[in-house]
């Protein structure tokens, strides 16, 4: 044998011996367990959500009990295809925001109410389909600046909100729409509210809200606000 002959043969046997080798790691080690794989980690908007529920439970069976102040209720709007809801009482609120894809925004916490309605709200949690966090709050009001312009689109749920009756109905506007709504009143009267998307307090979160709102005179506005509405 040459020794291009007895080269040619070290490297078969080291190959050999590289495979045998491997074998054997193998066998020792033992197939994959799929009870040691991780399991698979459940969706933390639906566990947090849990949380949420209680609360908003809380809520309604005060709300159903009462007691509560004038301002206390559940409040809605949709237009078929996006709903909002919020639940509110002395012990807290549940607010969620869905379409017809499902739920995708759920924040509660707790509630300080303050003279003219004013309703002050310190979210515990806020939760989206993107995860959960304490993190971002709710809408800072220097966000949304109020116009002039007696129309406006999206609702926006904000840190202080204003329960504002009207004839038989109450509302519930974020602080800085305040003089959008009033504009928005100003400009339409009784049938302003076709033109906005403000929460709009009914009997149940299950209550048609195709029922038109039954307005009369002008909305109880905060003091503060009623420069904003015709004489």
């Amino acid at each position: 044998m040459n020794r291009m002959q007895r080269r040619l043969a070290a490297l078969a046997f080291g190959s050999m011996f590289a495979t045998i080798s491997g074998w054997s790691v193998i066998a020792l080690v033992g197939p994959t367990n799929p009870t040691n794989q991780t399991a698979t980690r459940p969706d933390p908007f639906e566990l947090a959500r849990d949380q949420g529920n209680l609360v908003r439970q809380r809520v309604l069976d005060d709300i159903s009990a009462g007691t509560q102040p004038s301002w206390a209720g559940t409040y809605a709007w949709s237009n078929g295809y996006v709903r909002h809801h919020l639940h509110v009482s002395v012990r807290g609120y549940f607010y969620e925001h869905g379409s017809c894809t499902g739920t995708q925004l759920i924040s509660f916490g707790e509630v300080d109410a303050g003279a003219d309605g004013r309703l002050a709200l310190s979210q515990r949690l806020q939760l989206d389909r993107r995860g959960w966090s304490q993190a971002p709050p709710l809408a800072e009001t220097d966000e949304r600046t109020p116009s002039t312009v007696p129309m406006r689109r999206g609702h926006c749920l904000e840190p202080t909100m204003f329960s504002v009756p009207w004839g038989k109905e109450t509302f519930l506007i974020p602080a800085s729409l305040m003089q959008d709504f009033c504009a928005l009143v100003t400009a339409h009267g009784p049938q302003a509210l076709d033109h906005a998307d403000y929460l709009r307090r009914v009997g149940s979160e299950h209550e048609g809200l195709r029922r038109q709102p039954e307005l009369a005179g002008l909305p109880d506005v905060p003091p503060e606000f009623r420069r904003f509405l015709p004489e």
